[in-house]
Parts: structure tokens; sequence; C-alpha cells
């Protein structure tokens, strides 16, 4: 799962599934003690995850097209399914809004949970 904001509040997030549990990107340890959760690796993640965002937000400028505000995505390796959702509209409009809400809401909406 990842989720990503767009525009000028920039913003992701990552949750990893095994059967029915699930795992914040710095806890996947947790699965299995010989991942390994190094300050490198998560760099590396966080630097890979920017860039695509990056390259995803100028493909939709590239082709004129409206560049969506989130992007939220399941891909199940298992199954070989990729579902993406775009959203066009502002999350992040009301004041009280706080970046990782619509993350969180999002994860709520899948009946995800800690």
């Amino acid at each position: 799962f990842i989720y990503c904001l767009i525009g000028s509040n920039k913003y992701f997030d990552i949750i990893y599934q095994n059967d029915d549990k699930y795992f914040e990107r710095h806890k996947i340890y947790l699965l299995n003690s010989n991942f390994l959760v190094t300050d490198d690796r998560q760099d590396w993640l966080i630097q890979k995850i920017v860039n695509e965002r990056n390259s995803i937000e100028s493909l939709f400028k590239k082709f004129e097209r409206e560049v969506p505000f989130e992007i939220k995505i399941i891909y199940s390796p298992k199954l070989g399914n990729l579902d993406v959702k775009f959203n066009y509209d502002d999350p992040l409009q009301n004041k009280n809004s706080a970046i990782g809400d619509g993350y969180r809401a999002w994860i709520k909406s899948l009946g995800i949970e800690f």
C-alpha cells in the first residue's frame, strides 16, 4: 500500500501486508527478523519513492493533464494486481487538516489497524 500527496504539500507512506497482518515500513522486521531496517535502507526507500512521485507529477505536466493531489496504490504481488486511485480534490482544503490525515483516513477506510 502506497499513499502519496503531490503538489505544494508532498507526503508519502507505505504499509506492507503479509497474510492478514500489516506493517509500517519501519517495522517490517516484525515480519521476519532477517529484514534489516537500517537508516540507510530507509533513506534509500524514501529517495526512491520521492523520485517516482516526482516522475509521476512530471508525466502529468508533460502531457498537459491535471495533476492529482493524492495517489493511492495497492499492489498485490501474489495476485499480480495493481489498483491505483487518483484524487483531484485537495485533501488539505480544510485549514484544520494535517498532512497525514488523508493517509490515516485511507488506511482506516481499508480496515487496516496496527
